[in-house]
């Protein structure tokens, strides 16, 4: 249970207990209790009934399973923490997570102790940081501070997380409205010519841009294109880095028709080969940077209005809606685009492409006619 000690007393020679060279400073009574992990915090107070009333509350609470930490720990301590501990993060996650807790938690509350934190202060960062970032970016934040706090539950630092209740700003889902072929060869038409063809292998393939542009040679066989790595962060001119794909469902086969098959080939024979076999590279021959692509993509797309259309566009990634419409378009099924794209699952399909899927009202229509069309009411 603890113990409390009289800070102002001490034992004398003859075993009385005389004045100590505290008497008179502070509060007088200490107590002291053993937290889960052996840790021995402490505690003042003014007289012995409220010391002995505080350890009596602790005992309660470490019985019921209510217990937490009497911590000065602040947020920005324990998110460090945090950060460090996310070793299924990929390093692009990682990243995202330390600059969305740097940028927008950390001004907020990050040096407050965790348990002083109320969900008046995380609301009111909502509202802050809604004034400057997109609705999409602020849930994001919320996403990882939430993640800190339910940490700190788990560690016992807290009895609750403040993120209940939060409200957040709403999202204006666009229906994404998928590039046409002509679009598409515009794109290509427009391109830097050391990316013309990689315009027409995105499209033709639905890879994501971090997919394609890690191809390399050896992964390349008559008809498909195995992906199992991709270029991660760190890699330059001089230096090629691997890193896992996005998801486990990223590991897949993708089939080439024969066109974009044609394409690929062309460029393993015309193209300038980068390091490692890589398949599409930048002007100088070195791994395609996102900057590069970034670049590139508002000089393809320049003039054809693609960024007032429906909202921002996403860059090369409009490539791998266009792919999936193509794919729809023929009465593919949503499993089947799922497997496809490397979509978890055919939920995530539908969320995003649900929209381009033909309706089957008219199919159902016609079902019932088939079925009763025939019937005469009397």
């Amino acid at each position: 249970m603890g113990y409390v000690v009289d800070r102002w007393m001490v034992k004398g020679p003859n075993g009385r207990k005389v004045k100590g060279p505290r008497y008179g400073r502070g509060k007088r009574w200490l107590a002291r209790w053993t937290e889960p992990d052996g840790a021995t915090p402490s505690k003042a107070f003014p007289s012995r009934d409220a010391a002995e009333a505080h350890l009596a509350s602790v005992d309660v609470s470490k019985r019921s399973g209510t217990y937490v930490a009497d911590t000065r720990t602040t947020f920005q301590e324990h998110a460090t923490l945090w950060l460090k501990h996310q070793v299924h993060h990929q390093p692009g996650t990682a990243k995202t997570a330390e600059r969305r807790l740097r940028l927008d938690a950390y001004p907020a509350f990050g040096s407050m102790p965790l348990p002083k934190i109320t969900r008046l202060d995380v609301q009111e960062m909502v509202a802050q940081i809604s004034k400057r970032l997109a609705p999409d970016t602020v849930r994001l934040t919320m996403v990882y501070v939430q993640a800190v706090f339910d940490s700190a539950v788990a560690d016992r630092l807290l009895v609750a997380s403040p993120c209940r209740s939060i409200n957040l700003p709403s999202v204006d889902h666009r229906l994404i409205v998928p590039l046409s072929v002509d679009q598409v060869l515009q794109l290509r038409a427009q391109a830097p010519e050391h990316l013309q063809r990689a315009v027409l292998f995105a499209a033709g393939t639905g890879m994501r841009p971090g997919e394609w542009r890690s191809v390399t040679e050896d992964r390349y066989s008559p008809g498909m294109v195995r992906l199992d790595r991709q270029l991660a962060e760190g890699t330059n001119a001089s230096r090629v880095v691997w890193g896992p794909l996005k998801t486990k469902a990223s590991y897949r086969t993708v089939r080439l028709s024969p066109s974009v098959e044609k394409v690929l080939l062309e460029q393993l024979e015309h193209g300038v080969r980068g390091p490692e076999g890589l398949v599409f590279t930048s002007y100088r021959g070195g791994p395609l940077r996102r900057s590069q692509l970034s670049y590139a993509w508002e000089v393809a797309s320049a003039g054809m209005g693609l960024a007032e259309a429906e909202g921002e566009r996403s860059g090369w990634h409009e490539l791998r809606h266009h792919h999936a419409s193509l794919l729809i378009g023929e009465g593919a099924s949503p499993r089947a685009v799922a497997d496809r794209l490397g979509h978890a699952d055919p939920s995530e399909t539908m969320r995003t492409y649900a929209h381009l899927w033909p309706s089957d009202e008219a199919r159902i229509a016609s079902a019932v006619e088939a079925a009763y069309g025939d019937l005469a009411l009397g």
